[in-house]
């Protein structure tokens, strides 16, 4: 059973992935940060430290809304190891900035390019709600198969990069389905 820091940091990936994997909390907020700060970034106001203080608030409920299902798939508790002080939060917040980054700078170059940015334009599509796969594009087929159960063709190379599985091996990794 692993203790200590190697269980605080896959906490913090836990719930970094699913803050960054929820439909809910990115369209309603996890998206308008980045879209702000790609303003601010456009405008030349943009402050590293500033953004991680400003995803304190979407890293608390990630925190609230996902630590159930943390205790479920680790099998235990993290109330006495794992308190949500402001480290653990600051640790989440830098990586959930880091990957915004890439977001940012798209809605930078979009918005540069004179693409429209905001709530009606720069979404990347998903395959279904609920999903955090990509959606299959010209530019980005799905061809790779799926790591756990390896069916062909469920991955595009953006959700192999980021180490996804297919839906159904997620829903059943989540307890969602079943075999």
């Amino acid at each position: 059973m692993k203790t200590g820091k190697a269980l605080v940091n896959e906490f913090e990936q836990y719930i970094v992935d699913s803050i960054e994997s929820d439909g809910a909390l990115y369209k309603r907020i996890y998206r308008p940060i980045v879209e702000n700060y790609a303003r601010k970034k456009l405008g030349g106001i943009y402050d590293t430290e500033k953004a991680i203080k400003g995803v304190m608030p979407l890293v608390v409920m990630g925190i609230k809304k996902h630590t159930p299902a943390a205790e479920q798939y680790y099998g235990r508790k993290f109330d006495g190891v794992l308190k949500p002080g402001i480290l653990l939060r600051q640790h989440i917040a830098v990586e959930l900035v880091a990957g915004m980054q890439g977001e940012i700078n798209d809605l930078v170059r979009e918005k540069s390019k004179g693409k429209p940015v905001g709530k009606y334009g720069g979404y990347p599509q998903f395959q279904n709600p609920g999903s955090a796969l990509r959606k299959a594009t010209k530019g980005n087929p799905r061809i790779y198969p799926c790591p756990t159960c390896k069916r062909p063709n469920k991955l595009t190379a953006q959700d192999k990069a980021r180490g996804y599985q297919c839906d159904a091996c997620a829903d059943r990794a989540e307890g969602c389905g079943c075999y």
